[in-house]
């Protein structure tokens, strides 16, 4: 079993999930989602809730997951390595989440360079040349009705 980030309550059985020892409110929330899995410690100072039993269906597991989604204050906790329980419940309740993905790096755009063509340089120098020896000849007729 992975280590744990918080201490447990030392009346929780053993594995990934556990409530941090301390923080229980006392809600009762469990009596209502997860009764199989969720118990009060017994022979405690004030009133604090324990995992009795690690979920082990699929049924179980969706229990535990409702316990979870019920806390308000995230007394419960997840130290397992499992991908999928860890996206399902989420990075902030569980102890093993892999590191947030650095943002990707930017890079400028590409320069935009127009052509007439892309990748034929002949045809559009061809063209180009056209062009200029068309304005001449205009230049040239303009010039001359003029007088």
């Amino acid at each position: 079993m992975p280590k744990r980030k918080f201490n447990a309550n030392p009346q929780s059985v053993d594995g990934d999930f556990y409530v941090v020892n301390e923080k229980c409110l006392a809600c009762g929330v469990f009596e209502k989602v997860a009764p199989d899995l969720i118990a009060w410690a017994v022979e405690q100072k004030g009133a604090h809730c324990i995992w009795k039993k690690q979920p082990e269906t699929p049924a179980e597991l969706a229990h535990a997951f409702a316990a979870f989604e019920a806390s308000d204050i995230g007394c419960y906790r997840y130290a397992g390595t499992d991908p999928s329980i860890i996206e399902r419940l989420g990075r902030e309740y569980c102890d093993h989440a892999p590191p947030v993905p650095a943002l990707p790096r930017h890079f400028p755009p590409p320069e935009f360079r127009p052509t007439l063509v892309d990748g034929d340089h002949g045809f559009t120098r061809k063209f180009l040349a056209a062009l200029c020896v068309t304005a001449v000849v205009l230049l040239l007729w303009l010039a001359a009705t003029r007088n």
